[in-house]
């Protein structure tokens, strides 16, 4: 895909043996923030926005989760993320990144809320 970057293919690569040896927390912590690059660029690619693929940077605010899922651009033009991806694919990023009910895995991990080897495989492989 286009949209991992070839100096992160190691990282991916390592994520993938990591989910091999059952160690879906470590594969998981190694892949959300690659996800979250990924959705970032075809957030960018689907709304002709290059520009926002951004990292954090102290002067810049970065286009997060929330606004890669929003049903709107900040400039009201409706945003083309889930026509890009599909409702089906949608769904299952929602469910397994910000709905209440759902697991929220981003968020209970990088705040400490789960231990990593409560990671399920099923959790670490949807996200591959």
């Amino acid at each position: 895909s286009t949209f991992i970057l070839p100096v992160m293919k190691p990282v991916w690569h390592r994520a993938i043996s990591l989910f091999r040896c059952n160690r879906f927390g470590d594969c998981v912590l190694l892949l959300l923030p690659q996800l979250e690059h990924v959705m970032r660029r075809i957030y960018a690619t689907a709304n002709g926005c290059t520009e926002r693929v951004l990292t954090a940077e102290s002067n810049v605010l970065f286009t997060t989760f929330d606004e890669i899922f929003s049903e709107m651009l900040p400039n009201g033009v409706p945003n083309e993320v889930r026509s890009s991806i599909g409702d089906q694919r949608m769904n299952l990023l929602l469910d397994l990144l910000t709905y209440p009910e759902g697991p929220r895995i981003r968020d209970r991990l990088s705040h400490g809320e789960c231990d990593l080897n409560t990671v399920t495989k099923r959790s670490a492989s949807v996200l591959l």
